[in-house]
């Protein structure tokens, strides 16, 4: 007995040392694969000064985090690249791509031209504990390395405002069913979406604004349960969104389809989505009337429509008191402009206000050409109804009663049939 026990101990002690030996194994190949990688990277700035070979603690470099076995569970290096950034600088409504999700920018924390460039190396695929793959605002080139798409554990590909280019139709994604952030935005991608994304089912942020893509919007995108923002803006999508498009969106908070070549009516499923925030469609092809079934958007403080092709009236009943941004601008809308009876109890703060983060960037500009005085300080509200056929007398201002603070508001109307001069009733009580 005595002799079997002790044989039990060898064999403990014997596994315990096997099981070190692996551990300190691993680590000195991910220390390699990381040199590897950073070899290959272009970095003028010194940035990854902490990745040297003196420094065994790899965990402890710059962008590195590790999880509790010591191997490589993130990738993180933000650079300073605005060139091509979508959530700094660019279009009038880009940052709400990522308002809401874990990769919120804060732009102002980034060190501006401070960046990596070159190509990514193959090696990244051999991180298989990898679950976070963040390089954005950088200026990587080239294809994503294909063992990329391998990483089974992976849940964020963000490598937003960087030079990557891309047939996305290739991309398989198969092994990728742990996906939650899918951030390639502002890049060089080409080709459709693939029908393997279809099995990202924990797909949470879709992000693949500022690229080349073209073809039509596939119906899938419609049935992920998790996702709770997209952004498909300023590429090449044509036809038109399906009517039950958004039957499974409950937790969609923020849409972008914004400057595509999109037809067809706009779907009457939008108004399935009861936490919908945003809802931009602007700079499309989409004709027939504003569904009825927005009217159940009790959330959203962002409609833009402008610059489509949308006829008909507007119903009294949309939220348009409670929409911090409401634009119709440039169709082909007619009627009177309603007063807009449902009631708003928004309240109004610059805390997690998705609308703040891109009043900077409006370009409205009155009949004069002067750029409206809005300031950094004080929240705005816009509500732009201009260059429609719209008739009859000016309406009260569909403004929330109350606000309790000082906002500057903007009522845009010009390029209509409005009866000049002419008012129901005081336009601007509602703000006493």
């Amino acid at each position: 007995m005595v002799g079997v026990s002790a044989m039990g101990v060898v064999v403990l002690i014997l596994l315990s040392l096997c099981c070190l030996i692996s551990g300190k194994a691993a680590e000195f190949s991910e220390i390699s694969q990381l040199l590897e990688l950073k070899n290959a990277i272009v970095d003028h700035h010194n940035m990854l000064s902490t990745w040297k070979s003196s420094n065994p603690n790899h965990c402890s470099w710059f962008g590195i985090t590790c999880n509790s076995h010591g191997m490589v569970s993130e990738l993180r290096i933000p650079g300073g690249n605005f060139v091509h950034s979508g959530s700094c600088l660019s279009s009038k409504y880009s940052d709400l791509a990522l308002h809401g999700s874990e990769i919120v920018r804060d732009c102002s924390s980034l060190k501006k031209g401070r960046f990596l460039g070159g190509k990514l190396s193959n090696v990244i695929g051999k991180f298989s504990e990898l679950r976070v793959l963040s390089f954005p605002f950088n200026e990587f080139r080239g294809e994503l390395p294909n063992g990329v798409w391998g990483l089974t554990k992976l849940e964020v590909i963000d490598i937003e405002g960087n030079s990557i280019t891309a047939n996305l139709s290739t991309i398989n994604f198969n092994n990728l069913k742990n996906l939650q952030v899918f951030n390639l935005g502002f890049n060089k991608l080409f080709g459709e979406i693939p029908n393997s994304l279809s099995e990202c089912e924990a797909l949470s942020l879709l992000n693949l604004a500022g690229n080349q893509i073209e073809g039509y919007v596939p119906d899938f995108l419609g049935n992920f349960v998790k996702l709770k923002g997209i952004n498909l803006s300023s590429n090449q999508f044509i036809g038109s969104l399906p009517d039950e498009f958004w039957n499974n969106c409950h937790v969609l908070e923020h849409v972008d389809f914004s400057s595509n070549f999109l037809t067809g009516k706009i779907p009457k499923s939008f108004g399935n989505c009861s936490n919908l925030r945003t809802m931009l469609l602007f700079s499309n092809g989409f004709s027939g009337v504003l569904p009825f079934e927005l009217t159940n958007l009790q959330m959203l403080e962002v409609l833009d429509v402008s610059r489509n092709r949308i006829s008909g009236i507007l119903d009294e009943k949309l939220p348009v008191r409670c929409m911090r941004v409401f634009d119709v601008s440039r169709n082909l809308m007619f009627g009177s402009i309603p007063d807009f009876i449902n009631p708003c109890h928004l309240n109004i703060s610059r805390h997690s206000d998705p609308v703040a983060k891109y009043l900077s960037h409006l370009t409205y500009k009155t009949r004069v050409e002067t750029r409206l005085p809005f300031s950094r300080f004080t929240p705005a509200m816009i509500h732009d109804f201009s260059d429609n056929n719209f008739t009859g007398p000016i309406p009260l201002l569909p403004m929330i009663s109350r606000t309790g603070k000082k906002i500057d508001y903007a009522f845009l109307a010009g390029g209509n049939k409005l009866s000049s001069g002419l008012f129901r009733e005081n336009p601007f009580k509602k703000l006493s």
